[in-house]
């Protein structure tokens, strides 16, 4: 089973707090803080890239793409959509986080798209 981990995007401040478990998150919080209400929340996908950084929704990551005929990096922002993570990268679309051909070593988180949102321009058509 996957750890259930969050971390928080407060655009207000510009500053991902990262790495806490929801109760932990929501201790810190003042519920009705006008900052609260504008955190974008980012769950934690259960997996790893090759330094052994976690990888959460919204991280950008260089993954290694296995097709029959070919292998290629490419950047990838990190979605949860119809109730999974993937991987969408612009040449092929979405790729299911969890397909059993990827491992650590084929992917690196190399930001996020609120710290570095320049990196969108290279993955979204």
């Amino acid at each position: 089973m996957r750890e259930i981990k969050f971390r928080a995007w407060n655009p207000m401040g510009r500053v991902m707090t990262g790495g806490l478990h929801i109760n932990t998150l929501l201790l810190t919080c003042d519920l009705q803080d006008e900052v609260y209400k504008t955190i974008i929340w980012l769950q934690y996908t259960g997996l790893k890239d090759r330094n052994g950084k976690e990888i959460y929704e919204g991280d950008v990551v260089d993954i290694l793409l296995r097709f029959s005929d070919c292998e290629s990096f490419e950047m990838a922002v990190i979605e949860f959509k119809s109730g999974a993570f993937w991987f969408d990268a612009k040449r092929v679309g979405y790729v299911d986080c969890n397909w059993h051909h990827y491992n650590e070593s084929d992917r690196e988180v190399i930001g996020n798209i609120y710290s570095n949102p320049e990196l969108l321009k290279d993955i979204k058509v």
